[in-house]
């Protein structure tokens, strides 16, 4: 995860609550935005925090940037599945 361990494991979590859990609540929708943010490079601006630094290691040339780019994409059609991702691409949450 390009956050690191916390990011793993919020990741993990919001994927066992959305497992679990018959219906999108707002808490749901809330974490799907800043996971969203997170693989969004949102995050990489302010050189003061752990996911700057954490992106800043990610070899461009890696495959798991692919990766993390079609995850996004998959994310973003998920959440405008949902409703929580209107057509012009910004976050409803």
């Amino acid at each position: 995860m390009p956050g690191g361990r916390k990011w793993h494991k919020r990741a993990l979590s919001f994927c066992d609550d959305l497992a679990s859990t018959p219906e999108l609540t707002s808490r749901l929708r809330r974490e799907a935005g800043a996971i969203l943010a997170l693989i969004s490079l949102d995050l990489v601006g302010d050189i003061e925090n752990e996911e700057a630094a954490l992106f800043a290691k990610i070899d461009v040339s890696s495959p798991i940037v692919d990766e993390i780019c079609l995850l996004k994409d998959e994310m973003e059609d998920a959440m405008r599945k949902a409703g929580c991702l209107p057509v012009n691409g910004e976050l409803e949450v």
